[in-house]
């Protein structure tokens, strides 16, 4: 009879088991990586109104420091150098990471999208161009309206124009001005040319840090996204020197 009920407890105490292993282990295993990964988030990038963090992958390998996706959203994320970003959402492809120290050992491709709202456009450029009074843009449906208000002997006059944005190197987020209007009426090409000369990067990756690239561009009404890959091994290596 006791062997009876010895073998009735291994049985229900190898079923308890086996479900924690199909349950509750792996979501338990995933929420670790998730939380651990967050908590770092805001020294790693910059503090934010929000992180969510989601971890893809087999448990086996998760438990073995093998990921096969980690994906990072941040809302209103504060960068180093002051920039804030509406929407930043980075995919980490392959990771590979000791299971003692926590720390990365590789990762694949790395790709980020960011969303700038025109508040935050605005302010970035008006550090950038503080020597062109009065400079705000507006985003439209793929296109970019800008205004500006010059002085010339005293007097101050309205320069209106749109623009598309051009992307150079991978690096400059540009303007290609279309139309230019000064005071109301159309501008000579000599001013077209000293605005296109003074006016030209809307955007340099390297403001993002991780060192960036830009690969496409969306605009949209009040808000600007820019798409692209990150070197995060670079970051990482450099953080585990110091």
């Amino acid at each position: 009879m006791r062997e009876i009920i010895k073998r009735g407890v291994f049985a229900l105490a190898l079923v308890v088991a086996i479900s924690m292993i199909a349950g509750c282990g792996p979501n338990l295993i995933r929420k670790q990586i998730e939380s651990s990964v967050a908590r770092k988030l805001p020294d790693l990038i910059g503090p934010a109104k929000s992180y969510q963090v989601r971890a893809y992958g087999s448990t086996l390998r998760m438990m073995r420091g093998k990921l096969a996706r980690l994906d990072i959203t941040g809302h209103d994320v504060k960068l180093s150098n002051g920039l804030t970003v509406s929407r930043l959402f980075v995919r980490i492809d392959n990771i590979s990471f000791n299971t003692d120290t926590k720390q990365i050992k590789s990762v694949d491709k790395t790709e980020y999208s960011a969303s700038l709202s025109k508040k935050e456009l605005n302010q970035y450029l008006k550090k950038r161009y503080s020597n062109i009074p009065g400079l705000q843009l507006t985003l439209g449906k793929g296109m970019i309206g800008f205004t500006t208000r010059p002085g010339l002997l005293g007097l101050k006059f309205g320069v209106r124009g749109t623009a598309e944005l051009l992307i150079r190197n991978e690096k400059i987020l540009a303007l290609n001005l279309q139309k230019l209007r000064i005071a109301g009426i159309p501008a000579p090409a000599f001013a077209r040319r000293l605005l296109d000369s003074r006016l030209d990067t809307i955007f340099d990756a390297e403001d993002l840090g991780f060192g960036a690239t830009i690969k496409s561009v969306d605009i949209k009404p009040g808000l600007l996204t820019l798409n692209g890959d990150l070197d995060l091994m670079k970051i990482i290596k450099q953080n585990q020197k110091t």
